[in-house]
């Protein structure tokens, strides 16, 4: 600033510009230091900012997500094509000093993920050069406000935001709802606000989970963010007070795939937490596999009139990991003796569709884990990683019953029907 603010005249108008901007913005929706050095940017090189919108990709990059495994490096930005509008030397460097407080990518190949409200964070950054919050944006007034309300059992506000028919918007509500509850982890490093954590907020985060839509459009869909949202929910509750009644809470998603889903994925890493935490949680998990033994069990003797997803390989999974599986392995036996259902009935169950994100919705592969089988029933069979069935009819009982048949060791299977005319 002081080679480039030389004159009682040029400083004057830069602190008017600044004065201005404070007057115009609420200081708890962006961050004051940053708001300060973009005035500066905009009154000293207004060619640089005017090019910032066509570097944002560039500027707002972090660390590789979990969309860049497997992926070349990217390639790093020439930086200096930002500046070439400059002619000085002096002031390329020092607008280069500017941009490198603001945006740290200017500076690191692969920084850390900017704090929400900073310029370098892609979701605040429209609002910097707009110098407003724009129409599409949502203030972060709004999205505390709901969620204050929804950790005392008012969710009506944060499903208004979650339902709204811009999808643009409900995806950035989520992304703050997500910078607002970083993991147990995560905690120690967080910088800016926190939001709260109570039962009543968790018991909505499952509702919302329950009801979400779940569309195949983006890796990353808002039920993906809802899950993991409510995921750090329950740690962050266990963490605080390990006696929390939290079942009554989880039990607000019926959708048994998607309260399990939350369930696990607040196990991964359980590990790494304190014992007690990290126990209650594992408790929780057991209890889940207990109440889908009955709800699996009850499926299969439905057979192929069955009209409910409860036939799917991660439950089965979830028990198979489980203090549950022996009881469970019993009741299958039972039930295969009694005619209850058959060996198919199980296979069926035990296949897993993939299908392209954006494609037609209908599948593309399809897979069955012989070990998983093996596991509940004692039976060996073939495993099939991944076979293409883009050309097959349906995904009904009996079009998986047909694609794992061939899987099942016919001794087994026949070692199980003899066992089951002797008695």
């Amino acid at each position: 600033m002081p080679s480039q603010l030389t004159t009682p005249r040029a400083i004057e108008r830069f602190l008017a510009q600044v004065r201005e901007q404070f007057r115009s913005h609420d200081l708890s929706e962006m961050k004051d230091v940053d708001l300060i050095l973009t005035v500066f940017l905009k009154v000293q090189f207004p060619d640089v900012f005017a090019r910032l919108q066509s570097w944002k990709s560039e500027l707002t990059r972090s660390s590789p997500s979990i969309a860049s495994f497997g992926r070349r490096e990217v390639e790093q930005p020439d930086w200096d094509q930002l500046f070439e509008v400059l002619d000085r030397n002096e002031d390329r460097r020092d607008a280069r000093a500017v941009l490198a407080v603001l945006f740290p990518a200017t500076r690191a190949p692969s920084p850390s993920r900017a704090a929400p409200r900073r310029f370098a964070h892609p979701d605040y950054f429209d609002r910097y050069l707009a110098q407003a919050i724009p129409e599409h944006d949502v203030p972060d007034a709004i999205v505390s406000r709901a969620i204050e309300k929804a950790a005392v059992g008012n969710g009506a506000d944060l499903h208004s935001l979650l339902s709204a028919d811009d999808e643009s918007r409900v995806t950035l509500t989520l992304s703050k709802i997500r910078s607002l509850y970083p993991d147990i982890r995560e905690l120690p490093h967080h910088e800016g606000p926190s939001g709260p954590v109570t039962l009543e907020l968790l018991t909505v985060g499952m509702t919302l989970v329950n009801d979400a839509e779940d569309r195949l459009s983006s890796l990353t869909s808002n039920l993906f963010h809802l899950t993991h949202w409510a995921a750090t929910l329950l740690r962050r509750l266990v963490d605080a007070n390990p006696k929390s009644e939290i079942d009554c809470a989880l039990m607000a998603c019926s959708d048994i795939h998607r309260r399990t889903h939350v369930i696990t994925t607040a196990n991964r890493d359980v590990d790494a937490l304190n014992d007690e935490t990290a126990q209650t949680l594992r408790e929780a998990l057991h209890r889940e596999a207990d109440r889908l033994s009955s709800i699996l069990l009850n499926d299969l003797r439905q057979g192929d009139e069955s009209k409910a997803q409860a036939g799917n390989s991660f439950l089965y999974d979830v028990i198979a990991e489980s203090p549950t599986l022996e009881s469970f392995r019993a009741d299958i036996a039972n039930g295969l003796e009694s005619d209850d259902f058959s060996l198919e009935d199980i296979t069926a169950r035990l296949v897993s569709f993939s299908y392209i994100i954006g494609g037609s919705g209908r599948p593309s592969y399809a897979s069955f884990s012989g070990a998983l089988f093996t596991k509940i029933t004692g039976i060996e069979a073939r495993s099939v990683e991944s076979k293409d069935v883009s050309d097959c009819p349906d995904t009904g009982w009996l079009y998986r019953r047909q694609f794992t048949k061939p899987l099942i060791s016919p001794r087994g299977a026949d070692a199980k029907e003899a066992s089951g005319s002797d008695s």
